[in-house]
């Protein structure tokens, strides 16, 4: 069983990577914000909360992956 599944059991809204790829909105969201974070000279500002509650706050939670990858961001919001 998966985690998404078992949260899904507890009847919580689960963002998996899967999401991304069925809505191409957020899959655009995701990558400006890891580009913001990774590359400083790309002009784009980092995202902040508001930003994060557009792109996850349908969501009760975020795993996997891409999630990590902006980990420290997420926590500051």
């Amino acid at each position: 069983m998966t985690m998404k599944t078992a949260l899904a059991i507890l009847g919580i809204s689960t963002w998996h990577r899967v999401a991304m790829a069925e809505n191409p909105a957020d899959a655009s969201m995701w990558a400006e914000a890891i580009e913001a974070k990774v590359d400083p000279q790309s002009g784009l500002v980092p995202f902040g909360r508001q930003d994060f509650d557009n792109l996850l706050g349908h969501w009760g939670v975020c795993t996997d992956q891409t999630s990590v990858l902006i980990v420290e961001e997420l926590r500051q919001t």
